[in-house]
């Protein structure tokens, strides 16, 4: 389960958290949470499902902050089951504990992939108030099974902002035989804190070749810099949404539905 949108207030802290329980054949339990003064107006979660782990692994790890250092620990992520090979890794963030109106930057990298793990490291953190992440991640040995890849959008001198979509074509590094399911999940940001941290990302166009990719702030919100990840899969053949209107937020809801897809959460 990933964050792949997020309309936060400030000067509140930015305290999300997303996650799955009583996973069955049909579905899951998707969760989302907000504490202490945080405000969060909406969230778009996307999840991945799979049980064939020969081919896709997923997974969930926490990195923690502290002291004065710019970045988090780099720590090792063993594999439930080795692959055969070294597979391509993404990841998405399944919750963000950034204090006050500090800036948040934060990115995911992985370093060292091999068929047995990985090492994770979360750089430009802890120095603007993030003081813990936690991140889902998604490896795949099979391209013909699950593509994924990731993208980087925005800098200093040209912003995201003022609601202007920017869209970008992507191609997959092989097609597939008809076109796949895509879902997208925030992997990092820099995101001004002085204004709401609002973020959207969204796919269209989708065919057998590839797809394009949208992403926008809106409103005053000023994202300096932001970083995607895409999963698409031929296995499922349409992906779901569920909106649910703003500021009426349950405190949870079920999800019956394909192995992979995305909705939006309201949350308070």
């Amino acid at each position: 389960v990933q964050l792949a949108a997020i309309d936060a207030a400030s000067p509140n802290s930015k305290h999300i958290e997303v996650w799955a329980s009583d996973e069955t054949t049909s579905g899951f339990r998707l969760h989302a949470r907000t504490w202490e003064d945080a405000a969060t107006y909406g969230l778009k979660v996307s999840w991945v499902a799979t049980s064939d782990l020969a081919m896709v692994q997923l997974g969930t790890h926490s990195l923690v902050g502290g002291g004065s250092s710019p970045n988090l620990d780099a720590e090792t992520v063993n594999f439930p089951r080795s692959f055969v090979c070294s597979p391509d890794i993404v990841f998405g963030f399944s919750a963000i504990d950034a204090a006050g109106s500090a800036p948040v930057c934060t990115r995911l990298e992985s370093l060292d992939t091999h068929a047995r793990g990985f090492v994770l490291k979360t750089r430009d953190a802890v120095s603007v108030g993030i003081q813990s992440v936690s991140m889902s991640w998604i490896a795949s040995a099979s391209p013909t099974v699950l593509q994924a890849g990731t993208i980087e959008v925005g800098t200093r001198s040209d912003p995201i902002k003022d609601g202007v979509d920017r869209a970008f074509d992507i191609r997959f590094g092989r097609a597939f035989d008809a076109a796949p399911s895509v879902a997208l999940a925030l992997a990092g940001m820099d995101v001004e804190g002085k204004t709401h941290t609002r973020i959207d990302t969204w796919s269209d166009g989708v065919t057998s070749e590839g797809f394009r990719l949208h992403v926008r702030s809106w409103e005053d919100s000023i994202t300096w810099r932001v970083r995607i990840s895409w999963i698409a899969t031929p296995v499922v053949a349409n992906a779901t949404a569920s909106n649910i209107p703003p500021h009426q937020p349950p405190a949870k809801f079920i999800v019956d539905g394909p192995p992979l897809g995305q909705g939006w959460c309201a949350v308070t």
